[in-house]
């Protein structure tokens, strides 16, 4: 439901574009056709969103909407007021597209630019338009059945009345609250609301706003409502009186109008005097009604008057054309969607078709199902739709929040002080770091020291082994060969048994010799003593730092100097970084390093805290995580990394005894 008002202006000094300046409405949409526009509310005041006293009477209001529509890009003037950060432009252009939305019926794009509109209008605290944008959100909730919400948004825009209200914006806020009322099945606070509107409509003021024809349409749509409300009141007597005012008042308006309000009223018509058991009266009006709807081409109104001749006839005793009627209706209504035609139609047939009454209560109960499904849906599109809106919205004012508490001089005071204290626990962490990676460098320097002995003493033993390797080969196995090759060569009897027994020795010692030559060549072991040792002072210099306390447990079945000194190596630096990136990051109480034991060819290494922890997805690897990476590598190992947000982080990798 779209009400008329909000599109007009005032005569005076307002500079808004108006909806009839603003929006694209083709063809169909002028004729309004019944098959797109299915609620009443929306058939009386669609049409009459068009008027603004901007047109002249007599002006074919089609082709003016037309040109306005050609010299408008309501998009581009939204995209530009983004991008020049101009909140009172992006408030006025979201509105215009909220207005276009709703009027193309866009409902659910109508709904996220008006909420749009409405932070930005709250944002610059312009009452006058929020209260506008207010009353138009409320309009469209009621169009969608969504009352209740309609009636807050309604109370809303109340709220920010003045003292100095003016006559057309009472009018507007009276009219919705009856349009609310009336959808709330309040129809005693309608009726009354619809009175006080009528009664406002005579005031010379709201001249200002509308012309006498756009009066007299006001008046008549109101009689339309009334006529409404007192039927569902079963009082037929004064909504027959209404109805018959109305339909004199029909004449006098253009035919284009007139295919808008007649068939409402003839449909109001029809149903009093079936209420009222005046059926020849009925049916001659049941018979009007249906030549204009097939002349208007409303699909979705000839579905209501099927159903009309069908209560009819279920009351004049003829069951069998009423049948007919009722299934018409339901085929036509099954086509085109329209639950609420079904759920007429199969109300009809509980109350008269006794023979199929359980088959009609099923299809009842599913189409009312269906119905508060689709309500349910609808609901929760506008509640996630106004969340995004909000969203969006909501960096923007709290940009602009902040510059106005940093402009003041309160809050001047308040951020020095809070950059100070920020400054001293800055400081106080950058010293805790700096102590963290003294100690580590200590260390480094205490194990590098250790290595670069052991390192020494390797080249040193390396020249010795080589050198001794080269003499045993050069010079004793030389004379060896001599010796036996000279043996070999003694012919004397007597001595070749000695001969061989000698040769046999020297053959024996040679290759003794040479495989003791090739071992000591090929020696390229060097074991860092007591790696065990080593790997405890490490997790002892840890606990320097009093915010962590570190730990460690090495399984007794673990020899760990059977492990080659390139693989202690990495081992080690491997815990220097974990141990460093625990003091850094972590914020832990405790941290444990564990060597256990797993089979006689494997062990496992784990440390794990109790600290922050963090998500193993996002984190960002830094150059200490990928170094241990590139060592595990090189040992043919490889790290593992669990870790949850407030529990504390685990990493672990196995390393191979053989």
């Amino acid at each position: 439901m779209i009400i008329f008002f909000v599109s007009c202006t005032n005569k005076v000094g307002n500079q808004l574009v108006t909806m009839t300046e603003k929006m694209a409405v083709g063809s169909n949409s002028f004729v309004l056709s019944d098959s797109l526009y299915r609620s009443e509310n929306s058939r009386l005041t669609k049409y009459l969103l068009t008027f603004s006293n901007h047109s002249e009477e007599g002006e074919d209001l089609f082709r003016f909407i037309k040109a306005k529509r050609e010299k408008n890009n309501l998009i581009k003037n939204y995209s530009e007021a983004l991008f020049l950060d101009d909140s009172v432009s992006v408030a006025s252009s979201s509105f215009a597209l909220g207005e276009f939305f709703q009027y193309n019926l866009a409902q659910d794009s109508s709904y996220y630019y008006y909420n749009k509109s409405a932070l930005y209008y709250r944002g610059i605290k312009n009452k006058e338009h929020l209260q506008r944008t207010y009353l138009s959100l409320s309009i469209l909730l009621c169009d969608r059945g969504i009352f209740q919400e309609a009636e807050l948004y309604l109370d809303d825009a109340i709220t920010l009345n003045n003292k100095n209200i003016s006559v057309y914006t009472s009018y507007a806020q009276i009219h919705v609250m009856g349009m609310v009322k009336l959808g709330l099945e309040e129809y005693d606070k309608a009726i009354e609301c619809f009175n006080q509107a009528n009664f406002l409509l005579d005031n010379v003021e709201i001249k200002d706003q509308y012309n006498d024809y756009q009066i007299a349409l006001n008046k008549l749509a109101i009689k339309n409502y009334l006529a409404r409300a007192y039927i569902s009141k079963h009082e037929y007597d004064i909504a027959d009186v209404i109805t018959n005012t109305a339909l004199i008042d029909v004449n006098f308006l253009k035919e284009e109008d007139k295919g808008l309000f007649l068939p409402l009223l003839l449909n109001k018509k029809v149903r009093v005097k079936l209420r009222t058991e005046k059926y020849k009266e009925a049916l001659g009006y049941i018979t009007k009604l249906l030549e204009v709807d097939k002349r208007l081409g409303n699909e979705y109104s000839l579905n209501l008057d099927y159903i009309l001749y069908a209560e009819y006839f279920f009351r004049t005793g003829d069951i069998t054309k009423a049948r007919q009627y009722v299934d018409k209706a339901l085929v036509s209504a099954r086509k085109y969607n329209d639950l609420l035609t079904q759920k007429k139609a199969l109300e009809l047939l509980l109350i008269y078709d006794k023979e199929n009454i359980n088959a009609n209560f099923y299809s009842y109960k599913e189409v009312n199902e269906r119905i508060n499904h689709s309500n349910n849906t609808v609901r929760s599109s506008f509640a996630k739709l106004k969340y995004e809106s909000d969203s969006l919205v909501t960096s923007i004012e709290l940009l602009k929040n902040q510059y106005f508490i940093i402009v003041t001089v309160s809050t001047t005071v308040v951020l020095v002080l809070l950059g100070v204290l920020i400054f001293i626990v800055f400081r106080n962490k950058a010293k805790e770091i700096n102590m963290v990676q003294m100690y580590q460098k200590d260390t480094e320097k205490y194990y590098d020291s250790i290595i670069h002995i052991q390192n020494k003493v390797n080249a040193v033993q390396e020249i010795e082994r080589k050198k001794f390797a080269k003499e045993l080969h050069d010079g004793v196995l030389n004379k060896l060969f001599v010796t036996r090759f000279s043996l070999q060569q003694l012919e004397e009897e007597g001595l070749q048994s000695a001969k061989d027994m000698l040769a046999n020795e020297v053959q024996e010692v040679e290759t003794f010799i040479r495989h003791s030559s090739q071992a000591l060549l090929n020696e390229d072991k060097f074991l860092v003593s007591d790696f065990k040792q080593l790997i405890e002072e490490l997790v002892m210099l840890q606990n320097r730092s009093k915010n962590t306390y570190f730990s460690c447990f090495i399984d007794t079945k673990l020899d760990l100097e059977i492990l080659s000194h390139r693989v202690k190596v990495n081992i080690y630096r491997i815990l220097q970084e974990a141990f460093q990136n625990v003091q850094k990051y972590a914020e832990a109480s405790a941290c444990v390093l564990e060597l256990v034991y797993v089979s006689e060819t494997t062990f496992t290494i784990v440390i794990h805290d109790n600290g922050k922890g963090f998500d193993v997805k996002t984190i960002k690897k830094g150059l200490g995580l990928k170094n241990m990476g590139d060592r595990l590598h090189a040992i043919n190992s490889k790290l593992a990394i669990d870790s949850k947000e407030g529990v504390g982080t685990v990493i672990s990798f196995d390393i191979l005894l053989i």
